[in-house]
């Protein structure tokens, strides 16, 4: 705004010149020397007269310090007061300019349409408001790097002005919007914004009327959303004066149309609200190379001319034109000295439910109790707040420490925060509850870890991960039996075979005393028995091949041997009684395979059947919480799986689950 003051304070003076004097060429000439004046004060001016004229004559300090020289008193100055004068220029470029409200939307929207509004032409939600009805400026900046970013912007003189306003916009987006949520952020403008090795272009629209809907952003989505270079769109927008709405409105009327199906489908599409608005996109470039460079803005430009196809007028298109860096400037301050008049219907301007935002989760028959209880209550955990209609609130949801002996599911699409949940739950437990131990078993991907307040983090492959495949329980018959059916069944083989395994196990206690310690060894030990009591033919083939070609070579693994077989000293692992005691235990299996997993998985199952007493339903001792179990539940193999998907509660996930043991089996 200060360079059109200045501009019109020049052609006023030199008119005022020419009337006095009669004198037109001095005048003009006086206008030129006023407007080289102001120009040199631009940054793009100077660098593009520097390109042009490349002598250390026209260096732009020279030409700024000669037209000006007249003007100062002296043109030499020492070198205390040259420093002076730049520590100064530094001020005032640190100074803040303005205020800008930055209404991050961080969560996208719930499609709440009624079957009636899906029918209906006229239904359609667009953020492209007035929304102080005071004919302000408004400002959206969609950012895409890997993730996307939505964010309206505002302009402010003042820090508490800016609050304000942010939080009036803010409030007003979530009400029109079901399930958007969203943050405020207040940031300062100053002039020591610099944006280098950026290029920056303008969508120029035609002029109106449209043919059809201009699909920008859904278009600007579907190119950018995977993005890993920065590329930033800015749309600027003000509402139009009622005398540009009313002419317009008569030349969209005046207009020749085919029939009267087109005639009445333009002037449907301009009987609304009308807003002059200007697109620009950002992008900055990584190459370093300049042939490398070119390509890459040349594809770049090409992919953001994709985004002009479709918004047409009935003789022109839509077009991009490169513009100077130094107009992002003018975008900050969201100056709109021009651009193209719509309405909301010509553009998809609204928060389409395709946006690749975390999406609102909505359910459709709540029963939330809220619980007139402190969050420092030792007697209840927090899970987290309350969501209502999709939306986050600030209602804390505690769940009575209790109600955790009950089997409890934890389900949801992968990346919906399960594991910040268990996290969330785990930590509440290590504070509140340090007597109850809790065994996190990580079947996912590694590094983990890092998201739970643990006692201590044991990973596969490292002495301290050891899992006996046979623990002596309170009755031997039974322990057989118990240890027969999961190793059977977490190795894939018949029903048949777990009779044998019983047999051969007793056979082994009877002459030894023990079992082997090898593993392998006793599976070695049930293929002699298959060989010595052969069932048909067929089966005998089938089942004799899946021992030696499947089982042995899994228990090949010497990590795994080392971490399953029976161990001369202590049977009982370490962990495990520290787990008893109450310490928060982590076992990371991320490095097995899913066969090692639903191995040493039942182990641990069969470890704790037979070390843990049954007592009454409903007493909290000890939780086991499983990540990614759908791992080892996907499909049932034998009898004694099942049993163990009993004993992790009638329900359970594909993806996560959280299973509270409560020793009731």
């Amino acid at each position: 705004e200060y360079k059109l003051v200045a501009t019109t304070v020049a052609l006023a003076i030199s008119g005022y010149i020419a009337v006095s004097l009669n004198e037109l060429f001095l005048a003009l000439t006086m206008l030129g020397v006023i407007f080289l004046i102001i120009s040199t004060g631009s940054d793009i001016f100077r660098s593009r007269l520097v390109a042009v004229y490349q002598t250390t004559i026209l260096s732009s300090n020279k030409i700024l310090k000669s037209l000006m020289s007249p003007f100062h008193k002296s043109s030499k100055q020492n070198s205390s007061e040259n420093q002076k004068v730049v520590k100064q220029k530094s001020q005032k470029k640190g100074k803040t300019i303005f205020w800008q409200s930055r209404v991050k939307i961080s969560q996208g929207i719930l499609d709440q349409k009624t079957e009636l509004q899906k029918k209906s032409e006229d239904y359609y939600k667009t953020w492209l408001q007035n929304f102080f009805s005071n004919n302000s400026r408004y400002g959206l900046e969609l950012v895409s790097q890997k993730n996307f970013r939505w964010t309206f912007l505002l302009r402010s003189k003042s820090q508490a002005k800016a609050r304000i306003r942010g939080e009036a916009l803010l409030t007003r987006l979530l009400s029109v919007f079901s399930g958007a949520d969203g943050d405020l952020e207040i940031v300062p403008i100053t002039k020591k914004r610099v944006y280098k090795d950026s290029r920056l272009w303008e969508i120029k629209l035609p002029k109106p009327p449209y043919i059809a809907n201009f699909t920008l952003i859904q278009d600007f989505i579907n190119l950018f959303h995977r993005n890993t270079q920065k590329i930033k769109m800015h749309i600027m927008w003000k509402k139009a004066t009622a005398r540009k709405i009313t002419n317009i409105r008569r030349k969209v009327e005046r207009m020749k149309y085919k029939d009267d199906d087109e005639k009445k489908e333009f002037l449907k599409r301009w009987r609304d609200e009308l807003f002059k608005v200007r697109i620009f996109v950002r992008y900055k470039i990584q190459e370093e190379d300049p042939k490398s460079r070119e390509i890459e803005l040349q594809k770049i430009e090409g992919r953001l001319k994709s985004l002009t196809m479709s918004g047409r007028n009935l003789k022109k298109a839509a077009r991009i034109k490169s513009v100077p860096i130094g107009t992002y400037g003018n975008i900050l301050r969201l100056n709109l000295f021009s651009g193209r008049y719509i309405t909301p219907l010509c553009v998809d301007f609204n928060i389409p439910e395709t946006a690749p935002l975390i999406k609102p989760f909505k359910i459709d028959y709540e029963n939330i109790n809220y619980i007139p209880k402190e969050i420092q209550d030792p007697n209840y955990i927090l899970i987290g707040k309350h969501i209502a209609d999709g939306r986050r609130t600030e209602h804390k949801i505690l769940i009575d420490k209790k109600a955790f002996a009950q089997s409890v599911l934890v389900a949801g699409q992968q990346g919906t925060g399960k594991t910040y949940l268990l996290a969330q739950i785990v930590e509440e437990f290590y504070k509140k509850a340090p007597n109850i131990g809790i065994l996190i078993l990580n079947l996912g991907k590694g590094d983990q870890e890092r998201f739970y307040k643990v006692d201590k983090v044991i990973t596969f492959g490292t002495p301290e991960f050891r899992v006996p495949y046979y623990v002596d329980g309170q009755y031997l018959e039974r322990s057989i039996q118990e240890t027969a059916s999961y190793l059977i069944a977490s190795t894939g083989l018949k029903n048949i075979a777990e009779k044998n395994m019983v047999n051969v196990m007793q056979a082994f206690i009877e002459k030894k005393g023990k079992l082997p310690r090898s593993l392998k060894f006793l599976f070695k030990e049930l293929v002699r028995y298959f060989t010595k009591y052969p069932y048909h033919v067929k089966f005998q083939t089938n089942i004799l091949r899946a021992i030696k070609n499947r089982v042995l070579s899994l228990l090949s693994n010497p990590r795994l041997q080392d971490a399953i077989n029976l161990s001369d000293e202590s049977k009982i692992p370490a962990w495990f009684k520290e787990w008893r005691s109450g310490k928060k235990i982590y076992l990371d299996l991320s490095r097995c395979t899913v066969y090692e997993k639903r191995l040493l998985t039942n182990a641990i199952f069969q470890l704790i059947r037979a070390l843990t007493p049954d007592i009454e339903l409903g007493k909290l001792q000890n939780i086991i919480l499983i990540d990614e179990a759908h791992q080892i539940l996907e499909k049932s193999i034998s009898k004694l799986q099942c049993e163990h998907r009993l004993l992790l509660g009638k329900y359970w996930s594909t993806e996560t689950s959280v299973l509270p043991y409560h020793w009731h089996l």
